[in-house]
């Protein structure tokens, strides 16, 4: 403890520049509908956080403002740069943080706060191993009583001059949140672990994480479990969530998301070249065709034709023979074959014996 002490007492002469740039912010609709007004003139206020600073500090903390934005509307942007000069402390304590109020601007009721945003002072070290380089980060607003609430700021923090013996030395308990994110090995095996379980919408087929979604139980005990509201209405009402667009059964039953279902590989079959005889060649005479040069090959091919066409007009020389020996047997045979005492028949002319 006396150690720890020492350290802080210290650091604390020691201070680190942080450079904020309150770039914008988006999506405000579900806080613009404020009465005796129909638009927003958001403006933000930044100061570090007072459980972040020591005893002797906490009294005098600065507090910085943007420019009131009249032209933005739900989605306005400032882009004002604020330094803030901090002690060496403010990035390794626990709940150390950069406090973020969002407000609009009346007339008459004067400035309203339409929510907040903490930057830990853990994110800030994690994500700046040197000093210099500008990262961009986005945290959503909350309501007054810490809920979750609407819309989004985007700010741009830079680390300037050294930062010195950030880390406390050994033996000083630092929060374990501090320790794995200081450690880009560990973080991003923890990222890697980490596996967010989904559910799906009765209805839409959505995907629902977890703390989301309204569960419905019906008096048979059956569960379901929808994305929102008008799923939940849809589906009391007995619509069909084939006859919908936005479902994922319509899109499947019309073939909209092929491109993004997982296609089985197919394996190929290797033919693995290899040489064997087949029939009316033995393997030694295929291996010597494969050698035989071009002149040779075209030679054999075309004394196998000459054989063939020799042996073609051979058939039709024999053909032509038969034929003319036929022809003349029969012209030697021309008389008939008829003997002499038999008359020829035919028909009888006149009339025949009978009765009359």
């Amino acid at each position: 403890m006396l150690e720890r002490n020492n350290f802080i007492m210290q650091n604390n002469n020691q201070t680190v520049n942080i450079e904020i740039t309150v770039l914008s912010a988006q999506n405000l609709v579900g806080i613009a509908s404020l009465p005796f007004s129909r638009r927003i003139r958001p403006f933000i206020t930044l100061s570090a956080d007072c459980s972040s600073t020591t005893a002797s500090s906490s009294k005098h903390v600065k507090m910085y403002k943007t420019r009131v934005d009249d032209k933005g509307g739900v989605n306005p942007t400032w882009g004002d740069k604020f330094q803030l000069s901090l002690d060496h402390s403010f990035l390794y304590q626990r709940c150390s943080g950069i406090y973020l109020q969002l407000y609009t601007k009346h007339l008459l009721m004067g400035q309203t706060q339409l929510g907040w945003c903490l930057i830990p002072a853990a994110d800030i070290v994690n994500r700046f191993s040197t000093v210099g380089p500008t990262q961009f980060l986005s945290y959503r607003l909350r309501a007054r009583d810490g809920s979750r609430g609407h819309g989004i700021v985007n700010v741009a923090v830079r680390l300037e001059g050294s930062l010195g013996n950030v880390h406390p030395p050994r033996g000083i308990r630092v929060s374990a949140t501090l320790e794995t994110r200081r450690s880009a090995a560990t973080s991003e095996t923890l990222a890697a672990a980490m596996v967010l379980k989904t559910e799906l919408c009765r209805f839409s087929g959505a995907k629902i994480y977890p703390g989301k979604g309204i569960r419905f139980i019906r008096s048979d005990s059956q569960v379901f479990l929808f994305a929102n509201s008008k799923c939940k209405r849809y589906f009391h009402n007995r619509l069909r969530p084939a006859k919908l667009t936005w479902t994922a059964m319509y899109r499947k039953q019309h073939k909209k998301d092929i491109a993004a279902e997982a296609v089985k590989k197919r394996r190929r079959t290797t033919k693995k070249p290899y040489s064997r005889s087949i029939v009316g060649a033995t393997l030694e005479v295929i291996q010597k065709r494969r050698t035989e040069k071009p002149e040779v090959r075209d030679a054999a091919r075309e004394a196998a034709l000459r054989e063939i066409k020799e042996r073609i007009k051979k058939t039709k020389d024999e053909k032509k023979a038969k034929k003319a020996e036929v022809m003349s047997k029969q012209k030697g045979s021309g008389k008939s074959n008829v003997p002499k005492g038999a008359a020829p028949k035919g028909p009888k002319i006149g009339g025949g014996g009978g009765k009359r």
